[in-house]
């Protein structure tokens, strides 16, 4: 059973949905607002969505633009609902390790998107291993960039959020930044932002003992 989530990158509902999904045993899949009508259609037909949880204007886009009829849900309006008059919801007893948790479909640069299905341990595992590796903590602070549509995501996002760590959202204009970025976040949280992919870095070299280069250096800086 698959429930497909078209919400912005930087709202804070975006993850929400995210773990309701997974917390009734179901599989998320994440549709990034910049896909064209015809990809959210194609996103929405092939995964056979139960459901797709939405804001206001994804209701308005999706209604008038895609072609797929699925059931519609505003998650504004969801939330804004008295607690007395929403289910009760339990973890379903059948929830294993081998249950699909969420999916994502490749770029299609090669042709139509695939789909790759990953279950509750691929993910477990690998976020299990990254807390052994990084040991980040309290105050640290971890940047997610990419889009939540895309696997690298995912990694960023429940590394942080597993550690107690600080996950820090970037929108639309920030992620595009490149290299000023750096300055962008001392100058707006006097803290470092670290992608996992810089964490990899830091930490591969302090156990090699090796000469880091000039990027390298810049990087274990931050």
């Amino acid at each position: 059973m698959f429930v497909c989530i078209l919400l912005p990158r930087d709202s804070t509902l975006l993850y929400t949905a995210q773990l309701a999904v997974l917390c009734v045993g179901a599989a998320y899949t994440c549709i990034d607002p910049s896909f064209a009508d015809e990809r959210i259609d194609e996103i929405l037909d092939d995964a056979e969505a139960v459901a797709l949880l939405t804001d206001a204007g994804g209701i308005r886009r999706v209604s008038a633009a895609v072609m797929r009829e699925v059931p519609l849900f505003n998650v504004d309006d969801v939330l804004s609902a008295k607690a007395a008059s929403l289910p009760t919801l339990h973890r379903p007893a059948w929830l294993a390790a081998h249950s699909l948790a969420y999916v994502i479909y490749t770029s299609g640069t090669t042709g139509r998107p695939k789909r790759v299905l990953i279950e509750h341990r691929s993910i477990a595992n690998l976020v299990g291993s990254e807390l052994t590796e990084f040991s980040l903590g309290v105050g640290e602070r971890v940047a997610q960039g990419p889009s939540a549509a895309y696997d690298s995501s995912v990694e960023e996002t429940w590394l942080a959020l597993a550690s107690d760590a600080t996950l820090v959202v970037m929108d639309e204009v920030t992620v595009r930044l490149g290299p000023d970025l750096v300055g962008l976040a001392a100058a707006r949280t006097h803290h470092s932002l670290l992608s996992a992919a810089d964490i990899v870095t830091c930490h591969r070299l302090r156990r090699s003992g090796r000469c880091p280069s000039r990027s390298q250096v810049a990087v274990c800086r931050r």
